[in-house]
């Protein structure tokens, strides 16, 4: 724990960051599950770094950790949601990249294991400890810490809900192979279900479009999961459940479009009124 402790205190030194990272991401299969939670704390302790690469390495380490260790993560899920929200708020994008990375290990490693502590349905509340074979409810609770962070920090809270949704590897770009993302969508598709109704309902009909960027966000999420569940493991069930929303989200897209298209007209009416506008007054 002693070298632990001084490999991560070297995170925050330019000069010896890398390779102390790459120490400790080499070192963290082989931890011993007792030490996991301790080894967290000693991450979490770091409410502040100075440097954004410290910030960023910080939250891949906890990625790993849940990656190598998802018995013992899922335990303190709580906690590492709100170091999760913490670091978004620092409002830096590799930072922010490195968070959707951490989800989408929550996603595939932690949400699976049989017991997960659940964050409280509010801010403050205690922790409540989920058994079952259901992952919706975990799923739902992760959720609605990033919808509620959404206040905070815009579509960074977002783009965590799709890591949760469209899970990505460790480089932040790889998608899972076939035999994990089969499980994935086997254990997401009733929470799937019911986001994909509530994010159409929230379009359909509305004419409040400055809302629809996250919104479109997390529908290309779960359009890019219906794609590769069914192309790389002929789970088809998540694409079915499109057919009834497909002409809303269309409709959805047409009306963004033309309202971006109209603000655009209207820049470019602005622009060449202003630009004659100058002319006159120099030719006056």
């Amino acid at each position: 724990m002693c070298n632990l402790n001084v490999q991560i205190g070297r995170l925050e030194d330019r000069d010896t960051q890398q390779q102390a990272f790459a120490t400790l991401i080499e070192t963290l299969p082989a931890l011993d599950s007792t030490l996991v939670k301790e080894v967290y704390a000693l991450i979490e302790k770091n409410k502040k770094p100075s440097r954004s690469s410290t910030r960023r390495m910080l939250v891949l380490l906890i990625a790993a950790l849940c990656r190598c260790h998802p018995v013992q993560t899922a335990k303190i899920l709580p906690r590492i949601l709100s170091y999760t929200c913490l670091r978004l708020r620092d409002g830096h994008a590799k930072t922010t990249d490195a968070c959707v990375i951490l989800v989408s290990a929550l996603a595939l490693y932690a949400v699976p294991c049989p017991v997960v502590s659940l964050p409280g349905g509010q801010p403050g509340t205690s922790p409540r400890k989920h058994r079952g074979d259901s992952s919706t409810k975990v799923f739902e609770a992760i959720a609605a810490v990033f919808a509620r962070e959404a206040n905070a920090v815009g579509e960074a809270a977002t783009r965590c809900l799709c890591g949760l949704l469209h899970p990505v590897d460790f480089d932040g770009v790889s998608v899972p192979g076939p035999s994990t993302i089969l499980a994935h969508a086997t254990r997401i598709h009733p929470f799937f279900k019911n986001l994909l109704a509530d994010t159409v309902g929230k379009m359909d009909g509305s004419t409040m479009f400055a809302t629809f960027s996250p919104l479109f966000l997390v529908l290309q999420s779960t359009c890019q999961l219906a794609r590769d569940a069914h192309e790389k493991a002929s789970f088809a069930q998540l694409g079915d459940y499109f057919a009834p929303y497909i002409a809303s989200i269309y409709e959805a897209i047409e009306d963004a479009f033309q309202i971006l298209l109209g603000v655009r007209q209207l820049e470019w009416r602005k622009s060449t009124f202003n630009r004659s506008w100058n002319e006159y007054e120099l030719s006056s």
